[in-house]
């Protein structure tokens, strides 16, 4: 089928050139914001450190 396909003679609008770039942005921007937020984490885990206790653990309020 493929040998016998004809042209299509396709368009392609120039606000599909700018959504792909919108998504590549955004793609980006999340990954930068997710490195920054989690970005200890990640250092601990590539040096093989154990990964810190959450703060502010179950114990009571002492009021």
């Amino acid at each position: 089928m493929a040998l016998l396909a004809a042209p299509a003679h396709a368009y392609i609008d120039p606000g599909a050139g700018g959504l792909l770039i919108q998504a590549l942005l955004g793609g980006l921007a999340t990954a930068a914001f997710l490195i920054s937020r989690y970005w200890h984490q990640l250092v601990r885990r590539i040096k093989g450190q154990p990964p810190e206790q959450p703060k502010g653990g179950s114990e009571p309020d002492p009021r």
